[in-house]
């Protein structure tokens, strides 16, 4: 046998980092956002439909929520 027969090839060492809370980092407040929806928009539960979203609000929040990070 040669000198590397008992070497595992897949084996691998790894260093791990301690994970963020995303919640704590990027706080992202859904419920003002559902709010303003129900709020701005057309809502018909009986027939099943939504109308007016108020899209650019929509837009504006998701917006600054993917642009807030700060790593």
């Amino acid at each position: 046998m040669s000198e590397y027969a008992h070497m595992d090839a897949s084996f691998k060492q790894y260093e791990f980092t301690q994970g963020m809370n995303l919640q704590e980092q990027v706080p992202f407040d859904a419920q003002a956002l559902l709010d303003e929806i129900q709020a701005n928009s057309t809502i018909n539960e009986k027939q099943g439909f939504v109308q007016n979203l108020p899209q650019t609000t929509i837009e504006q929040q998701l917006q600054d929520y993917i642009t807030k990070p700060e790593f």
